[in-house]
């Protein structure tokens, strides 16, 4: 469960950005001592990035992510043991603040922004969809508003996803959150119905149920929207073939995949990595 909040109280301010890049390394690295005066939004692509915000350590991993606020001392605590590539993004939000989730008192919904400063349990393919435009966008002469715009559209579907992380908690909906997430793990191999009943003990008939009313969704659809969502982040973040793109996601078929895809996106997997393939690129 999310913790340590940053989050806003001015829906009026909107985010700045400043940067944005791919920091790729193919071998050891450690993470040098700085202080920087912006926020900077950090998404793992591959490997363990090990990363100290003053005292506290994390070993932040694809699927989490992790917000390193302004004028704070951070640095690597060890070297990195492997390939590592993270997505990366500058930004300000002048009126943010830092609050415990529990010393919270008033409803999520009456903060604009709300983001963790670690999560490992969030739809983070959603907001790589989002932040790969951003990295697009960012190589082309645009309005700087964009670009602040799509910032904006990254930190809202984090916030979104932080504010419904809370309200499960809160409704006691632990154990279908469970299988939601199993199902988001589990989404790549031949997973259905019976087989998620068996595991979580349930009868089949009754998960079907409780599971449309509390998610306003089959168990079917959310199985088809996790791996359509990681099909998107393989096409950008990966030279995977669209067929070996079909494979890992979990499709046998690669001429039904792409005809599943087409009809979620609107567009084939190739056009649709074409759109996002620009970005900057660094590895200091």
């Amino acid at each position: 469960m999310v913790m340590e909040l940053l989050y806003s109280t001015q829906s009026q301010t909107l985010p700045t950005f400043i940067s944005a890049g791919t920091f790729i390394k193919d071998h050891k690295w450690h993470h040098k001592e700085r202080t920087i005066d912006s926020y900077e939004l950090i998404l793992p692509l591959r490997g363990a990035l090990p990363l100290q915000i003053e005292e506290t350590k994390y070993l932040v991993k694809p699927g989490a992510l992790l917000v390193v606020p302004p004028n704070v001392i951070h640095k690597g605590f060890k070297e990195t043991t492997d390939i590592i590539q993270f997505d990366w993004i500058h930004f300000n939000v002048p009126t943010l603040k830092s609050e415990n989730l529990t010393s919270l008192k008033k409803n999520l919904d009456d903060y604009p922004v709300v983001l963790p400063q670690y999560a490992q349990n969030l739809s983070i393919n959603r907001i790589h969809i989002l932040s790969n435009q951003l990295l697009d966008i960012n190589q082309k002469k645009v309005d700087h508003r964009y670009l602040d715009s799509l910032l904006s559209c990254i930190l809202y579907e984090i916030s979104d996803q932080v504010k419904q992380l809370v309200v499960n908690n809160n409704e006691n909906s632990t154990e279908l959150q469970r299988v939601r997430e199993w199902i988001r793990i589990h989404s790549s191999e031949s997973i259905n119905l019976e087989r998620i009943s068996d595991f979580f003990c349930y009868n089949k008939s009754y998960l079907s149920r409780i599971y449309k009313e509390k998610f306003n969704s089959t168990i079917t659809s959310d199985v088809e929207r996790f791996r359509l969502e990681k099909a998107k982040s393989l096409l950008v973040e990966t030279s995977y073939t669209v067929e070996e793109v079909s494979t890992y996601v979990g499709y046998n078929d690669s001429k039904y995949f792409m005809r599943v895809f087409k009809k979620d996106v609107g567009m084939t997997p190739s056009q649709y990595r074409h759109m996002f393939y620009q970005r900057h690129y660094n590895q200091r």
